[in-house]
């Protein structure tokens, strides 16, 4: 599986950025590594697994970034990096508002829990 990246300095033009939307809405694409860029505005069915490389600064915003995986109908699968203090009291906050647990990743993951049948 290929992987696309719409960070850096080294950012893709216009027209390539389109192009990697395009494949995601042409189902192409069933992993998402988000940031920013596409952390709200976007509706991409049958997104399986976001992987949210940098920690949302804030609750909203991780909301809107894992709500890309599971939506239209599939299941879907979050997976956060927390490395520092403060991505630890992010995800804390994020726990007691939306009223969730949040488990560590576990050693395996069936992959049911992300896939419809």
């Amino acid at each position: 599986m290929t992987s696309l990246k719409l960070k850096g300095k080294n950012y893709p033009l216009t027209r390539d950025r389109i192009k990697i939307y395009d494949g995601f809405k042409q189902f192409k694409h069933r992993i998402l590594v988000a940031t920013e860029i596409f952390g709200r505005g976007i509706d991409i069915e049958k997104i399986n697994i976001v992987f949210n490389y940098d920690m949302p600064r804030e609750a909203d915003s991780y909301l809107h970034r894992v709500g890309r995986a599971g939506r239209f109908g599939t299941k879907g699968l979050a997976i956060t990096f927390v490395e520092s203090k403060e991505d630890r009291e992010v995800l804390d906050d994020i726990q007691k508002r939306f009223e969730v647990k949040i488990a560590t990743l576990p050693t395996t993951i069936d992959s049911a829990s992300y896939m419809n049948n």
